[in-house]
């Protein structure tokens, strides 16, 4: 048996000396200090045995991380600025979340790969990898330091000699799977055409931003895949259910790109509804706002339309006012059911099964007195 104590003392400095009088072994296990390697190890595991077992693909994969994740962070954490402050391995999952939108149809345990399709994924995973990269790790700084990371990326991406356009900057190009090639943003954009009955104000014009943000939701979210004629069971084979954060400053058109995604963007088998935050949202709000969106099914159990999913747009998610300690209890609720796919709570009639889609919501039966 292994047995590790921790101690830390009132000012927060770790006492050495005292856990060594105990016997015990110190360790510090802070995240941030076990660095990127563990987590890159655990998702390897993912990778099919047929995959791993082809020592051509691994040492790929060993070389992209070790030639451009930590080179990358490095350079973010040293010379350039974040809109929204970030951790090295939020950015790293981050990376991995979208490495697998294109991924996860190879890595289905149930499915037997093909010799063509281990040698397409072992062929395909430096494009794949680069356009990971690029909207996780290289997207998060201002526009002065994407300026500078594109310099610094192209850099690397010559050293290495991949295959990237040489024209533009890193933010250009997406990469299509089906096409196996580089495309920019705005290739294969329809002509825009505008109703005249449609007010002005409704006008929304497309530009490569909007469309490279509603890409990269549509991806994580739902894969860009086509499943209207899909039984419940398959569609959550077929989704990838990542949960998407828009950040950046006000009258950028976060809002209304999400809205117009969510309304015209999606399949039919999806439905979703808003909930905007404000100072007084309280955790009881939120779940309120969740329950009454649902139907009945059968019994206790609750859900959307059979063969279909819920997708919940969050607006203005930094809004709940904060509690003493700083907690903001609706986005505990929230990150409650993003990490363990459900929650509980006190409800006046008998416990409850909630189904989104896969996912569930339980409630807790209320004792009677």
């Amino acid at each position: 048996f292994f047995f590790f104590f921790f101690f830390q003392a009132e000012d927060g400095i770790r006492d050495v000396e005292r856990s060594r009088g105990l016997g015990d072994v110190y360790k510090r296990q802070d995240p941030a200090n076990l660095g990127l390697e563990p987590i890159f190890k655990s998702w390897q595991l993912l990778i099919p045995e047929k995959l791993r077992a082809k020592k051509s693909f691994m040492n790929k994969v060993n070389h992209l991380f070790e030639h451009y994740v930590e080179p990358v962070i490095y350079y973010l954490r040293k010379h350039l600025k974040e809109t929204v402050v970030t951790t090295d391995i939020n950015l790293f999952v981050s990376m991995l979340k979208v490495m697998d939108t294109f991924l996860a149809p190879f890595f289905d345990e149930e499915k037997k790969l093909t010799p063509e399709e281990l040698e397409e994924v072992e062929k395909e995973y430096e494009h794949i990898f680069l356009f990971s990269l690029i909207w996780s790790l290289c997207c998060t700084t201002t526009l002065e330091g994407r300026a500078r990371l594109n310099l610094y990326l192209k850099e690397l991406i010559q050293k290495d000699k991949a295959d990237f356009p040489e024209d533009g900057t890193i933010y250009d190009y997406r990469y299509t799977f089906a096409k196996k090639q580089w495309e920019h943003w705005l290739d294969g954009v329809p002509p825009l055409d505008v109703d005249s009955r449609v007010e002005y104000a409704d006008v929304v014009v497309p530009t490569i931003d909007s469309i490279r943000m509603k890409h990269i939701i549509k991806e994580l979210v739902c894969g860009n895949r086509p499943v209207a004629e899909e039984t419940a069971q398959s569609i959550s084979q077929v989704i990838n259910n990542k949960p998407v954060l828009t950040p950046g400053p006000t009258g950028t058109g976060k809002t209304i790109n999400v809205t117009e995604l969510l309304s015209k963007g999606m399949d039919k088998c999806y439905q979703w509804f808003g909930i905007t935050f404000s100072a007084q949202t309280s955790e009881n709000q939120t779940q309120d706002a969740l329950d009454t969106k649902l139907e009945k099914r059968r019994a206790k159990l609750y859900g959307p339309q059979i063969g279909n999913k819920f997708v919940v747009f969050v607006d203005d998610l930094n809004m709940p006012k904060k509690e003493e300690y700083g907690t903001q209890p609706p986005l505990e609720l929230l990150r409650q059911y993003m990490d363990c796919l459900l929650y509980t709570s006190d409800a006046a009639d008998d416990s409850l099964r909630v189904d989104l889609g896969g996912r569930r919501i339980i409630k807790k039966k209320k004792k009677k007195k």
